[in-house]
């Protein structure tokens, strides 16, 4: 039991029987420790009062059970969310990138075809220069045949006169 200290009684209108001392704030602070303690004693017993049916402690168990379960999937559902929400930026800064990468390839390509025709070119001129080239090597040599065959003839129709010292050397 709670050890209480006597309260004044008030016998007449502002006059109070009893002695009043200063206020015991200590005991007063204990007693209130231990109403706290017993009233804490008093909502156990009672929350064990509520369930005397074991049908409805069972029921009421379970919807708790159920209730902590459903929270739980909401959060795991919200943390799902957010790990999908992430994802799809990922998602969507990689398809950038992949697309940014297709448009550098689609404009390397265009400068690897502009380059291979303009090596294609290069060959052909490549080939008609050579082409001149041959010709007019084959033109010279055919002249000169032509000036050995000449030559000879020539050589006959001029005079035989001696060479001078530097002529032929």
């Amino acid at each position: 039991m709670l050890a209480m200290n006597a309260l004044p009684v008030v016998a007449t209108r502002g006059q109070v029987s009893g002695r009043v001392d200063a206020p015991d704030w200590a005991s007063s602070q204990g007693n209130l420790e231990d109403a706290k303690v017993q009233i804490d004693a008093l909502k156990a017993l009672v929350h064990d009062a509520v369930f005397l049916d074991e049908d409805a402690y069972a029921g009421a168990q379970h919807m708790s059970s159920y209730h902590s379960k459903l929270q739980a999937a909401h959060a795991q559902i919200k943390g799902m969310e957010q790990e999908s929400s992430s994802l799809r930026a990922e998602l969507a800064r990689k398809d950038a990138e992949i697309a940014a990468l297709c448009s550098m390839q689609a404009d390397a390509e265009v400068s690897i075809a502009e380059l291979k025709m303009e090596l294609e070119n290069n060959a052909v001129v490549f080939k008609m220069h050579y082409a001149e080239i041959m010709t007019r090597t084959e033109e010279v040599e055919r002249l000169k045949t032509v000036l050995e065959g000449v030559a000879p003839s020539m050589q006959a129709q001029q005079p035989q006169t001696a060479p001078s010292e530097g002529q032929w050397q």
